[in-house]
C-alpha cells in the first residue's frame, strides 16, 4: 500500500545511503481513496500461526478534487510488520485552509496473554480548519484490531492502552459539538457538510478492518467562499487498522506512486504535493493499479497519463514482488526538465534479487539530453538551479528482507525556483518491491 511504501522511503533516508539529503524524513500515507481503504482492509504483524495485523495513521490529507492533494501529514504505518513507531510534527499549515498545532502519530502493537493486536492513533492540537468553521483544542482519531485468545478478530475506535476516539472543545459553525456519535453528519451552508468520527468497517473471511476519520469535509456546493471545487475532501486525523488470517510466512511489497513534490522551508519539511494517484498490494499478493490522466501541480508540474501498477506472486515457498510507475508529456518549472515518456521499475525475490530500471524518452534538462538507460544513481547538475539524479535507487535488506525503492528522476533545487525554495525535492514517480520472510 502506498502509505507502507512511502514508510519504506523514511527508512531508506535513514539508513546507509550515499546522499544523505536523497529524501526527506517523512513518511507520508496516502489514504483518500475509499477503494483504497478497502484494499488495504485486505492488509494486515503476527498472531494465530500465519496471521498478520497492520496498522496506519496520519495527521491530515487535503484532496483538491482529485487533482492536487496535500498531505498526507505525519503519517506513519507498520505494513506486515509488527513495529512500533511514531511521527510528529510541530504543526500543519495548508494553504489558507488548516492550521494546527502539535501533530502525533503513532503505530502501537499491543500483545499479551489475552490479545494480540495493533493499534493507530493520530493527536492533533489547536486545530483551525476552512477560517475557523471548524476548530477544537484537541482531536484523536483510533483504530485498533486484534485478535484475542478466543473467538473472533475485533476491531474498535478504543485500544486496551487507554487511546480512544475523541474531541475537545469541538466547534462546527460556531457550535459547540458534544458527545459525538459514529458517523455524524452536521451540513455546512454554503460549501457541503462534515461527517465526524467516521468509522468505515470491513469483515469477511475470518479478517476485520476499521478506518476511523476523526473529521472529513465534503465539498458539495460549486462556488464557495473557499474556492475549493466539487468533490474535495478533507481528512483530518485518520487511523486506520486490520487483522486478517492465514497469510503466507513471506511478505510482499510492490507498487508505485505518481509525482510527489515535498516542501522546504529554512531546512525543515513544511509540506507535500501530490501524489496525485498512488497503488499498492497487499502483503499477500495480487496486482494493483491506478492512474491519473492529467497530473498538474500549479506553477510546478505538468504531465499527460500517470499509470502506477503493482503485482505479487507466493508460490512454491518463494515470493515475487514488482512495481511500475510511469509518466507522459512531462514539463517541470517552465521547461527545466522535459520529456516525452518515463518508467521506473523495481523487482525482488525472497532470494535476494533485487533490480531497478529506469527508461526515459525524449528527456532535456536545460540543454543536457538525458540518457535513455541511465545507470543507476546517475546525477548531473545544472549550476545553481537544480542537481538532477537519474534512476535513483535505494536497497535495504536484512535477516529474511530483501527490498528496492526506485526513484526515476529526482530533482533536487539549489536555489528558490517558482513557489519552492532551496533543497525542495521533485520526484518523478517512484517504484518499490521487496520481500520479507517471517
Amino acid at each position: 500500500m502506498p502509505d507502507e511504501l512511502l514508510q519504506k522511503l523514511q527508512e531508506a533516508h535513514n539508513g546507509p545511503v550515499t546522499d544523505p539529503g536523497f529524501l526527506p524524513n517523512i513518511t507520508p500515507l496516502n489514504l483518500k481513496d475509499p477503494t483504497l481503504l478497502q484494499h488495504a482492509a485486505r492488509q494486515g504483524a503476527t498472531a494465530r500461526g500465519f496471521s498478520t495485523a497492520t496498522a496506519v495513521a496520519a495527521g491530515g490529507t487535503i484532496n483538491l478534487g482529485g487533482v492536487i492533494s496535500l498531505g498526507p501529514y505525519a503519517a506513519v504505518g507498520n505494513g506486515c510488520n509488527s513495529i512500533n513507531s511514531t511521527a510528529t510534527l510541530t504543526g500543519i499549515t495548508a494553504l489558507s485552509l488548516l492550521s494546527t498545532g502539535a501533530v502525533q502519530s503513532t503505530i502501537l502493537n499491543i500483545n499479551n496473554a489475552s490479545l494480540n493486536g495493533t493499534s493507530g492513533y493520530t493527536n492533533i492540537a489547536n486545530i483551525n480548519l476552512l477560517g475557523g468553521l471548524i476548530k477544537a483544542d484537541t482531536i484523536q482519531a483510533v483504530s485498533f484490531s486484534y485478535a484475542p485468545t478466543t473467538g473472533p478478530v475485533v476491531s474498535q475506535d478504543f485500544d486496551t492502552a487507554g487511546h480512544q476516539t475523541s474531541f475537545v472543545n469541538l466547534k462546527v459553525a460556531g457550535n459547540t459539538v458534544l458527545n459525538v456519535k459514529p458517523n455524524t453528519v452536521i451540513s455546512l451552508a454554503g460549501l457541503g457538510s462534515v461527517t465526524l468520527d467516521e468509522e468505515q468497517p470491513f469483515s469477511g473471511g475470518g479478517d476485520t478492518a476499521l478506518t476511523v476519520t476523526a473529521i472529513h469535509v465534503r465539498v458539495t456546493v460549486a462556488g464557495n467562499p473557499f474556492g475549493l471545487p466539487v468533490g474535495a475532501d478533507i481528512y483530518i486525523a485518520r487511523a486506520h487498522s486490520a487483522f486478517i488470517t492465514n497469510t503466507p510466512p513471506i511478505s510482499l511489497t510492490g507498487g508505485a506512486l505518481g509525482p510527489v513534490a515535498f516542501l522546504f522551508v529554512g531546512g525543515i519539511l513544511t509540506g507535500q504535493i501530490g501524489p496525485t494517484s498512488s497503488t499498492g498490494i497487499a502483503c499477500t499478493g495480487g496486482s494493483a493499479h491506478a492512474s491519473a490522466a492529467t497530473v498538474l501541480f500549479p506553477n510546478i508540474l505538468t504531465a499527460g497519463l500517470s499509470t502506477q501498477d503493482g503485482t505479487g506472486l507466493y508460490k512454491n515457498n518463494e515470493g515475487f514482488a514488482a512495481g511500475q510507475t510511469s509518466l507522459a508529456q512531462v514539463n517541470v518549472l517552465s521547461s527545466l526538465l522535459v520529456l516525452t515518456a518515463l518508467q521506473g521499475n523495481a523487482y525482488a525475490n525472497s532470494a535476494g534479487g533485487l533490480v531497478g530500471t529506469t527508461t526515459i524518452t525524449g528527456g532535456i534538462a536545460g540543454i543536457i539530453k538525458l540518457p535513455t538507460n541511465p545507470a543507476p544513481n546517475t546525477t548531473i547538475t545544472i549550476p545553481l538551479v537544480a542537481t538532477i539524479t537519474m534512476n535513483e535507487q535505494v536497497k535495504i535488506t536484512g535477516p529474511g528482507r530483501s527490498e528496492i525503492v526506485v526513484v526515476p528522476i529526482d530533482i533536487k533545487l539549489l536555489n528558490p525556483n517558482g513557489p519552492l525554495k532551496t533543497g525542495a525535492h521533485i520526484y518523478l514517480g517512484i517504484a518499490i518491491a521487496g520481500t520479507q520472510t517471517f
